[in-house]
C-alpha cells in the first residue's frame, strides 16, 4: 500500500484544533509534501523547506485503544505522534493521533 502514497501532494484543507477550525492555504501559496521510495520526504511552504524520513506503521484507529489498528505514518521531523492516513484514487488524509489535532487533505500532484 506505501507504494500509492509515493509521490506528491498538495494541501487543499486542514480541518480541526480545539476550535474546530478549517484552514484553506491562501490563494497562490505553495504546501506540498513529497514521499519518496527510499522513506525519504519533502515538504514545501511557501519557500520553505524541510526533509527526512518517514515509517509507515500500524496504529490503534481511536484513542481508546479498543478499536481495529488502521494505517499510520511517522515522521523524522515534526510531531512525535504518529498520523492516521486514509488513501483516495488522487487524495491522501493526514489526520493527527492526538484529541484535538488536525485532519489536512492533500491532493496529487500529477
Amino acid at each position: 500500500m506505501m507504494n500509492t502514497m509515493i509521490g506528491k501532494w498538495k494541501l487543499v484543507v486542514s480541518t480541526g484544533g480545539i476550535a474546530g477550525q478549517t484552514i484553506y492555504p491562501p490563494v497562490g501559496s505553495n504546501y506540498t509534501l513529497t514521499l519518496n521510495n527510499d522513506s525519504t520526504y519533502q515538504r514545501h511552504i511557501n519557500g520553505l523547506s524541510d526533509s527526512g524520513t518517514f515509517t509507515v506503521i500500524q496504529v490503534k484507529s481511536e484513542p481508546n485503544w479498543n478499536s481495529v489498528p488502521g494505517p499510520g505514518i511517522v515522521f523524522s521531523k515534526g510531531p512525535s505522534w504518529p498520523m492516521l492516513y486514509r488513501l483516495g484514487m488522487d487524495s491522501l488524509v493526514l489526520s493527527d493521533y492526538i484529541s484535538d489535532g488536525y485532519t489536512s487533505v492533500y491532493l496529487r500532484v500529477h
